[in-house]
């Protein structure tokens, strides 16, 4: 399937233009001729030529040659110039910082993580992650100018007009922390700030070349839980930036009572590592964990999905984890009417064959709009990079991707 987006002719939207030839170009399954592209934009022949001559020299796009592609002479083929720029992907977790650098197309050219630290101020971690950064670029062959930004994925509430992490749940000490001006001084480089599961949501909607209408939802798990939304390609992001706080919808009648709300059955505490753990440890699954710290529950987590095989005490744990997440599924998806959904986050990989085997016969009975049609259900193609891909997709998108907000009109 071919990707055309309306093009414009007026001189003073020729930013927007190049937008919708080079997005245009990186759409299409194989190269593409200037004649093709003024017809699937719907620009003039000139107006094509004179964009595709600008992206040359900004070595975003590249000639591959001549090909006889109807009546005529041979016409210069295009593609994308995928190491013409380069973009970092940092996804900030409690637990593990995840670091990618993609080239323009999209595709990973190196990767990186390291343990979130627990002790030092917030200072001392972005120091931290502008030190792996740099590393990163560097095994990557990255040049400085060539490095179109960073794109950061951090739990949310933010402040995404002034790029603050707020104060999330499960960062300690995370109070009002400037990210993006903290970042920017240290690297030199534009900064980004999108709450995680927005992040990753935008990197699955930036791969998804051949369908710009999707309607999807994506699930996050990992040490908190979050959804993210795409409705006719454009993906949800809210008033404030900080769209997709599903941890207080309610979906069992019981469970651990909330520490902010002091309600019980809602969706975050039933699946945090914590709560799972404490019901492993009830059991006699696994013993308790060394501390409360992060990386020790989650090593707990994971004894208990590894030994669900086997074990049936840990079995339904996994089962009843399965069950409430597949009533949270089935209660987003009825509201916003989609009819996908896409799981990703730090502990997908070992969830995913349990969780797409258990989960549709509970949507089955739960869902309300299961006579319109079920719910496809399937894995994020980042799995569990899904919040840096998001992330360095963040920048690619800001920088290279029609969107409709640059038709506004602005000083």
């Amino acid at each position: 399937m071919t990707f055309a987006s309306r093009g414009a002719n007026m001189p003073r939207l020729a930013d927007f233009n190049q937008r919708v030839v080079l997005e245009t170009i990186r759409r299409q399954a194989g190269d593409v001729s200037r004649t093709e592209l003024a017809e699937l934009t719907g620009l003039s022949p000139q107006t094509v030529s004179n964009v595709t001559r600008r992206l040359l020299d900004s070595n975003l796009i590249r000639e591959t040659g001549r090909a006889a592609t109807g009546p005529g002479k041979p016409r210069t083929m295009l593609r994308l110039n995928a190491g013409g720029g380069f973009a970092v992907g940092v996804h900030l977790d409690p637990l593990v910082i995840d670091f990618v650098v993609v080239d323009v197309s999209g595709a990973m050219v190196a990767r990186g993580a390291r343990t979130t630290p627990t002790v030092g101020s917030p200072r001392h971690v972005l120091s931290a992650i502008a030190t792996s950064i740099k590393q990163i670029l560097r095994k990557a062959g990255a040049d400085h100018t060539a490095v179109m930004g960073v794109g950061v994925g951090a739990p949310g509430p933010i402040d995404h007009a002034n790029g603050v992490v707020l104060d999330p749940p499960l960062l300690t000490g995370w109070r009002n922390v400037p990210v993006v001006a903290d970042l920017g001084q240290r690297l030199g480089l534009p900064v980004m700030l999108e709450k995680d599961v927005v992040a990753a949501t935008i990197g699955e909607n930036w791969a998804r070349l051949s369908d710009e209408t999707a309607s999807f939802l994506y699930f996050y798990l990992g040490t908190g839980v979050g959804i993210g939304a795409v409705l006719d390609g454009q993906v949800l992001r809210g008033a404030s930036q900080n769209f997709g706080e599903v941890g207080h919808l309610v979906v069992a009648h019981d469970g651990p009572r909330c520490t902010r709300c002091g309600r019980v059955g809602e969706l975050g505490p039933l699946l945090e590592p914590t709560s799972v753990v404490a019901d492993g440890v009830a059991a006699g699954v696994v013993a308790p964990p060394a501390s409360a710290a992060v990386d020790d529950v989650d090593a707990r987590f994971r004894e208990i999905w590894d030994a669900a095989e086997n074990d049936s005490a840990a079995g339904n744990i996994v089962e009843n984890y399965i069950s409430r997440l597949a009533v949270g599924v089935a209660r987003v998806t009825d509201l916003l009417d989609v009819r996908e959904v896409v799981f990703g986050g730090p502990y997908w990989s070992m969830m995913a064959e349990r969780v797409l085997a258990g989960m549709p016969a509970t949507l089955a009975t739960e869902a309300v709009l299961r006579s319109v049609g079920s719910v496809r259900l399937s894995a994020s193609r980042f799995a569990d990079t899904g919040g840096a891909m998001g992330a360095a997709s963040l920048v690619l998108d800001h920088a290279l991707s029609v969107r409709p907000d640059f038709l506004s009109l602005r000083p």
